[in-house]
């Protein structure tokens, strides 16, 4: 079950600290988006865009 959005920026911001590019993180929302479908990539995406990867 994945994380509820409330915990998404927490575990982008941990992702970061371990050394996980935006860049990287980008292409795993792309990736979310052929297997979660457009909406929760498009979630996943504007969550990161609000103060994780920019």
């Amino acid at each position: 079950m994945p994380c509820p959005p409330r915990k998404y920026p927490g575990q982008l911001g941990i992702a970061l600290d371990n050394g996980v590019t935006p860049e990287e993180i980008v292409e795993a929302i792309i990736h979310i988006e052929a297997y979660g479908g457009a909406a929760r990539a498009f979630d996943s995406y504007q969550i990161a865009q609000q103060g994780c990867v920019g």
